[in-house]
């Protein structure tokens, strides 16, 4: 339980600082998911998922990740991946 704990803190303190940059831009939009009940810890908790999905609002970008088509979604989109090392983060 507590790497569980450590786990989700790492996520929702990454998520918390893709929010802040995201938030600042017109050009990239990211993906937002409402709290829901976690049944490993039997309450309601912020997402914090492994991946996040941006969205470019305008033309070519340069975003390293995985394109969207590559999972079935729009050519816009890119899968980022949050459970990284913190250098690669």
């Amino acid at each position: 339980m507590r790497y569980s704990i450590l786990f989700y803190k790492t996520l929702k303190k990454r998520w918390d600082t893709l929010n802040k940059i995201f938030s600042m831009s017109t050009r990239f939009s990211l993906q937002t998911i409402k709290p829901e009940y976690c049944n490993c810890f039997k309450k309601v908790r912020d997402f914090a998922s492994s991946y996040a999905w941006v969205k470019c609002e305008r033309e070519a970008a340069k975003i390293t990740g995985h394109h969207g088509i590559m999972f079935g979604s729009e050519e816009k989109l890119v899968r980022l991946s949050l459970i990284r090392s913190l250098d690669n983060f």
